[in-house]
């Protein structure tokens, strides 16, 4: 069992633990949670607004092969032709 002043000195010791997670969680240095929290958030940000503008272009290139689309297959069923192998 520990002694008296065994104790104090693990109790301090935790203590001293939780302060410096307190410290790193609340702190706005570069290695805390906070400003890790940030950077995650500001890259996927960043993500999001990349997949908007790929979506965007899918939009318009898929709005680009229906146009030309119905034109072949138009013209294949005007000349009688398979466009497709």
């Amino acid at each position: 069992m520990l002694s008296t002043p065994a104790l104090v000195k693990e109790i301090n010791s935790r203590q001293q633990e939780v302060d410096d997670i307190t410290r790193q969680l609340l702190s706005s240095e570069p290695d805390s949670v906070s400003a890790e929290i940030g950077r995650i958030r500001q890259f996927v940000s960043g993500q999001l607004g990349n997949i908007r503008q790929l979506l965007t272009r899918l939009s318009h290139s898929a709005a680009i092969f229906r146009r030309w689309a119905g034109k072949f297959l138009l013209l294949s069923t005007l000349t009688g032709r398979k466009t497709v192998g």
